[in-house]
């Protein structure tokens, strides 16, 4: 039997904005994520003023189709303005990715580098959500 939690998927990433190897803004962020099979992601976001939880929900509707539902939750005294400017560069993200997405292929041996390791094991982790006759 797989471990108990083998269906969930953890990762951690801290992030902080810079020009030319230079601090442009003062502070970093830190999101720690747990995504549950293909269709559940919780991600709690640290900010040094204030801290969210950012939910995502994906549904399967049928070859190549999915609905997705987003909800941004922050501290009350989070500036609206910040929290729009996460939601709009989200939203952004994510209409971009929607572009590789839509005109995707499966390639069941892709040619990877040392650098990718980190692709594989997200595709071995996804692998076992799927069956023989999955597309």
């Amino acid at each position: 039997l797989p471990p108990p939690d083998s269906h969930i998927g953890y990762t951690s990433i801290d992030s902080h904005y810079t020009l030319f190897n230079k601090y442009v803004l003062p502070f970093r962020v830190h999101a720690d994520m747990h995504q549950v099979g293909p269709g559940f992601l919780n991600t709690t976001v640290i900010l040094p003023f204030a801290e969210g939880i950012f939910i995502q929900t994906f549904v399967n509707e049928g070859p190549l189709k999915i609905r997705m539902t987003s909800h941004l939750y922050f501290d009350w005294w989070m500036p609206a303005f910040m929290a729009n400017s996460m939601i709009h560069n989200i939203a952004t993200q994510i209409d971009r990715d929607a572009l590789i997405w839509n005109n995707k292929t499966h390639n069941h041996k892709p040619l990877l580098m040392k650098e990718d390791d980190g692709i594989q094991a997200l595709r071995r982790w996804f692998s076992q959500f799927y069956s023989e006759s999955s597309p």
